[in-house]
């Protein structure tokens, strides 16, 4: 087998073993968003996936010559009983074998080419729809919190509101004692005034009587 036809079964021992298995293999969702997204955004694998698509016309053309060569070799055969001889039939039989081998590698590699692109092109779509689904069955989960926070956030007020009024009316009931002592206060004021000013006229009606008595003797 030639040097190319040796390169392109290794690439279908490559697509065989390295892309499918990779494609087909049961890899966690956050392993495969990130390998998606590194094959994706990386510039290498964008220079070789370039280089592929090149080596996959060469790989056509070489498709399209071993049909050439195959269809020319029976044209060949066909023609063997006009000219009996063993080495040259051998020699048909041979090349129509690597033709055909030719023909099966070329088409093989190409068919599982087209293979492998489409399946990476619905992986990709579904990881995409897998983080998509992801993000709304958070944002379903967040909405789904929200009430329950506000109803938090409500009683942790409607308590906080509650303590407020306790305080509230507690402060009312000083104010109003406050007000009753004032008033008590106000009225031993005035009582202790009026007393006084008794007091100081008891007194001077008591000098008054006393100096009177003394000017009589």
């Amino acid at each position: 087998m030639t040097l190319y036809y040796t390169i392109i079964f290794a690439l279908l021992v490559g697509e065989v073993g390295g892309g499918s298995l990779l494609l087909l293999a049961p890899l966690p969702l956050g392993f495969r968003r990130q390998l998606f997204n590194l094959l994706s955004r990386s510039d290498v694998v964008a220079r070789l996936e370039y280089s592929l698509k090149i080596v996959f016309v060469f790989v056509f053309i070489l498709f399209a010559d071993a049909v050439n060569r195959m269809w020319r070799t029976q044209a060949d055969l066909d023609k063997r009983d006009t000219m009996p001889d063993a080495r040259t039939d051998a020699n048909l039989h041979l090349k129509m074998f690597y033709n055909q081998r030719n023909m099966y590698l070329t088409g093989f590699t190409l068919f599982l080419s087209l293979i492998v692109a489409r399946l990476h092109t619905i992986m990709v779509k579904m990881t995409e729809r897998e983080e998509e689904f992801e993000r709304i069955k958070r944002s379903v989960s967040m909405r789904a919190s929200s009430p329950r926070t506000l109803r938090l956030t409500h009683a942790l007020g409607g308590g906080a509101i509650a303590s407020l009024q306790d305080k509230l009316k507690e402060a009312e009931g000083r104010v109003r004692d406050a007000d009753t002592l004032k008033k008590q206060a106000d009225q031993q004021h005035k009582e202790y005034m009026r007393l006084t000013d008794q007091y100081n006229e008891l007194e001077v009606t008591a000098s008054g009587v006393a100096r009177h008595s003394v000017t009589g003797c």
